[in-house]
């Protein structure tokens, strides 16, 4: 257990529509946001993880945008 989240597990799934992690391979919080997905993975929380060339810098954020954004509003698949 982590307690930071003690109660994030695979039982939040039911809850997050999108969980949208992204980071360059040149940001200084690679290391950490790796730890993040990994924790997530074997938690069973449902994450896409996206690691790109770049640091942190618009540029990076701007495509993670233009890739993240169109996923806010796609409709919810029926449970």
């Amino acid at each position: 257990m982590n307690p930071l989240f003690p109660g994030l597990n695979e039982k939040a799934n039911r809850q997050l529509r999108l969980l949208w992690l992204g980071c360059g391979e040149q940001d200084g919080l690679l290391a950490g946001n790796l730890r993040l997905s990994e924790w997530l993975n074997a938690n069973g929380v449902r994450h896409t993880w996206v690691q790109t060339p770049g640091q942190h810098s618009f540029r990076v954020w701007r495509r993670y945008l233009a890739e993240f954004a169109p996923l806010l509003f796609q409709a919810q698949k029926p449970k």
